[in-house]
């Protein structure tokens, strides 16, 4: 209020949202074809935006992804990657019966109620173990 009048102005609304956009990756999918879906994904919703990108579901275990190249696709802060490999326990389990990779997939395999840790220490310790046995 200025000498008994009151001053209005116009201020826009921010242009702008965070935003989490969850990506389910398949055995099928690749890197490229991952990059494709965030595309889509971030035109759909605006390519303003500010995303966080967190990535689920079972890959190919040989799929190697790349979150630092999917940060440079548009306004996103973070790639967290919540995906695993789609590796058939049983199958493997038969086939390294006895050795330690068999022993390492049956102490989990034995386990019902995985914990969120368990389950990533079974994932990544079995990648660990059959890539240095390749």
């Amino acid at each position: 209020i200025e000498n008994g009048r009151l001053r209005t102005r116009f201020v826009p609304f921010a242009s702008r949202a965070y935003e989490q956009i969850i990506l389910t990756l398949h055995e099928d999918t690749t890197q490229l074809s991952l990059e494709e879906m965030l595309k889509e994904e971030i035109y759909r919703r605006g390519g303003l935006n500010i995303y966080r990108v967190i990535l689920r579901g079972f890959r190919a275990p040989e799929l190697l992804l790349l979150p630092e190249k999917l940060k440079t696709m548009g306004n996103i802060i973070e790639v967290q990657d919540e995906s695993k490999p789609a590796y058939d326990l049983e199958e493997l389990l038969c086939r390294y019966n006895g050795t330690l990779i068999g022993d390492y997939i049956q102490y989990f395999m034995d386990k019902k109620d995985r914990s969120a840790v368990e389950e990533k220490a079974l994932y990544y310790g079995l990648q660990a173990l059959l890539e240095t046995g390749r």
